[in-house]
């Protein structure tokens, strides 16, 4: 029998006794070191722990220092003493983006901007980018569908390449692009993410399987829900869901007890658009057996509907179209082209106090000489089977 003394488990005598993540303490006990961790919680509450690296990493839209808000900010950021990343919130309107192009039929030429400010862009976007949410703190997330599988994103804004005096676009956009852990999908897709209001919390939904084709699972593992499918979600943590067919909604408690919504027109409504609001949620609807109106509803945490209003017509020179998004006040923006003397991409803005609407983007208004042109010198954000996209 060997009767030399052996450290017990958990115990040191040097640094070597313990591992790598872990360091000796004074009473010789192997301890989880500072800035290292074995759990979530044995970080601080804004950081995850990384199961490869076994470090605290901050989580996504938290920060300790501004320098790690990053710079893909569309707006001036900083660091709240909360650890949030939060941005200079812009006006209503200026929430609006257009996922636009630099070349009518290019989708390697994609391009985002306000639609406010289409001259003002920032690119770097590979063909296969959808499910565009803008986050309270200003980045710009995404679902690339070019990874394998396909990867819940942050969008880090690239330049233009510039060789002898020539620039393009820049080659492999997607490389320096944030990817957000789904260890709940395994080696599988992630289909669908929402996005809390004011935190800019992601829970995200995972290719259906037999299991779990509607559960939605918050970055730290917890579901968020699984019978519903939620449209919006607020910074109170009420969220606003469909059930089953789509024709009833519901508003989940922080408790996730269910409220059936009240108010709204008796026929199924449809969902123009919806988004967080802080006394509730914002939801455009219109009743498609009647052929309208549009109509802007507020729906309370009580789950009781109110109407704010219905949207006027469009102005003559730009033609109706359905769908529309919603600004955090309530207008509705929708595209509309004309097609004499030329055809020309619009972007329309509705009031919910029935007054006309007006004409806010036009692509009549970009220069003669820009994007590939100007040799990429003077930008103009295009629609070719384009997206708006604003935040939760």
């Amino acid at each position: 029998m060997d009767r030399r003394c052996a450290l017990r488990e958990g115990r040191c005598a040097t640094q070597l006794g313990c591992k790598a993540w872990e360091s000796c303490s004074d009473d010789h006990t192997c301890v989880v070191a500072a800035g290292r961790c074995t759990t979530a919680a044995d970080c601080q509450a804004h950081e995850s722990c990384d199961d490869t690296t076994k470090r605290c990493v901050l989580q996504p839209n938290r920060c300790n220092t501004t320098a790690d808000c990053g710079s893909g900010s569309l707006w001036g950021v900083s660091c709240a003493a909360n650890n949030q990343c939060l941005d200079a919130r812009p006006p209503a309107g200026n929430d609006i983006l257009l996922l636009g192009t630099l070349s009518e039929g290019a989708c390697y030429m994609d391009a985002v901007s306000s639609i406010l400010t289409p001259t003002q862009v920032q690119v770097g976007f590979g063909c296969g980018t959808v499910g565009f949410k803008l986050a309270p703190n200003g980045r710009i997330y995404y679902i690339d569908r070019d990874a394998s599988p396909d990867q819940l994103k942050i969008f880090v804004p690239d330049s233009f390449k510039n060789e002898k005096g020539i620039r393009t676009y820049p080659s492999d956009p997607a490389r320096n692009d944030i990817v957000i852990p789904t260890p709940k999908c395994g080696t599988g897709n992630v289909v669908e993410y929402l996005m809390q209001a004011g935190t800019g919390g992601i829970a995200y939904r995972c290719a259906d399987t037999m299991n779990s084709s509607r559960e939605y699972y918050t970055l730290q593992g917890a579901v968020l829900t699984s019978a519903y499918s939620p449209v919006a979600w607020n910074a109170d943590d009420f969220i606003l869901a469909y059930r089953d067919s789509y024709t009833t909604m519901f508003v989940l408690t922080p408790d996730r007890t269910a409220i059936q919504v009240t108010g709204l027109p008796t026929r199924p409504p449809i969902s123009i658009s919806a988004r967080a609001h802080p006394t509730g949620f914002l939801f455009a609807t219109f009743d498609y057996l009647q052929g309208g109106p549009e109509q802007l509803w507020h729906i309370d945490h009580q789950g009781v509907a109110t109407l704010k209003g219905t949207y006027g017509d469009f102005p003559r020179e730009a033609p109706w179209r359905t769908g529309g998004i919603l600004d955090s006040e309530g207008a509705l923006y929708s595209m509309s082209s004309i097609t004499s003397p030329k055809f020309v991409d619009l972007i329309v803005k509705r009031a919910f106090d029935g007054s006309t609407g007006t004409v806010v983007y036009s692509e009549a208004s970009a220069p003669e000489d820009v994007n590939y042109t100007s040799n990429f010198t003077r930008l103009f954000n295009l629609i070719h089977a384009s997206t708006l996209f604003s935040g939760p």
